[in-house]
């Protein structure tokens, strides 16, 4: 493995009355991210919350969580023993 998947955390940010999210600078300066982007907006089975990702970085995410498949069905099945 060249490397391990680790996310970043960039804080919080709060939903206004709206529905409005103001992603933090860092984390929009880190992704390359600029006014007007699209963005997806992906929840997991759980509704546990969600997440904003560029499109362009899907792919690379994927490969990622791919890449380090066996290993982190290895960790889930250690912890359920």
């Amino acid at each position: 493995m060249d490397k391990p998947f680790k996310p970043n955390y960039y804080g919080t940010a709060t939903v206004g009355t709206r529905g409005q999210v103001t992603i933090p600078v860092e984390a929009l300066k880190k992704n390359d991210i600029k006014p007007g982007d699209k963005l997806l907006v992906i929840s997991g089975p759980h509704n546990g919350g969600i997440s904003c990702m560029h499109p362009a970085g899907l792919m690379e995410f994927m490969e990622n969580v791919l890449e380090f498949k066996e290993t982190i069905a290895k960790d889930i099945d250690d912890k359920n023993k």
